[in-house]
Order: C-alpha cells, then structure tokens, then sequence
C-alpha cells in the first residue's frame, strides 16, 4: 500500500468527517493508490469510520460509500474500476 503523508491523511480525514454522519468519526485512512485518466491523477484512499467505510477520490475529492459497490476480483482491478467510474 502506497505511504500516505500526514497532511494527506489529516485532509482526507477532514473530508470524510465533514461529509459524513456526525456519530460516524473516521478511525483509519489508508491510501490505496492512484490511477492516471484522461491526463488527470486521481488518488484513491479507503476511510474506516466507526459504522462505515468509504472510498475518497481526488481531484476533485468525491466520496462514495463502499457498501454501494460490490467488489469484483482484487483490490487492485477492484480499486481501477472505482477510478474509471469516478472520472
């Protein structure tokens, strides 16, 4: 898993929490990767919240609840068709 910078992760978790439910507070955000679409880098973390987890995609920075995709093969191939959806 790529290395996340803290003032990545303090934004990223920022994000989620103002985005999120208020009794929802994020516990861990993990960088998963970017993908290069179109000419645009789009990051990709995963925030665990205490009840959810979400999917957080940069530029620009959307957030997609996980428990709306269904995960095909792994995470990598999972992770780039997230990406293309985004974009």
């Amino acid at each position: 898993m790529p290395d996340l910078s803290e003032p990545d992760e303090r934004s990223i978790r920022q994000y989620v929490e103002r985005k999120s439910p208020a009794d929802d507070p994020v516990t861990l955000v993990q960088s998963v990767g970017s993908q290069r679409i179109l000419g645009r880098r789009h990051d990709l973390y995963d925030a665990y919240c205490e009840k959810t987890r979400w999917w957080v995609i940069t530029d620009p920075t959307n957030l997609y609840q996980q428990s709306d995709f269904v995960p095909r093969g792994n995470r990598s191939r999972y992770s780039v068709t997230l990406l293309e959806y985004a974009d």
